[in-house]
């Protein structure tokens, strides 16, 4: 489980590819007593004089993504290729 807040992304170490991402967001809102700034009191809302300090959870979101099983069927042949010693051949001869 992720923190609220927080996201989370599986990786396939060898290519960066991810195989799956979490993201979770919670947006809120400071409620504070509002106060006029004019000496003469203008522009003084008195029902917001008196609110109290708060937080307000407005809104709560997850999202997530993962890899299809097209693209897995297609990065399967890929990783094997990877842990072959054919692989290590080919790039030792690209690096002489």
């Amino acid at each position: 489980m992720i923190p609220a807040g927080e996201g989370l992304a599986d990786m396939i170490p060898e290519l960066g590819v991810p195989i799956s991402v979490r993201a979770r967001m919670q947006l809120n809102m400071a409620v504070v007593p509002y106060k006029s700034l004019n000496f003469l009191g203008l522009g003084r809302i008195d029902i917001l004089a008196k609110v109290k300090e708060v937080i307000l959870p407005l809104i709560w979101f997850e999202v997530s993504a993962g890899l299809t099983e097209e693209l897995a069927k297609d990065l399967k042949p890929v990783m094997f290729l990877l842990h072959t010693p054919t692989m290590t051949i080919i790039w030792s001869l690209l690096v002489v």
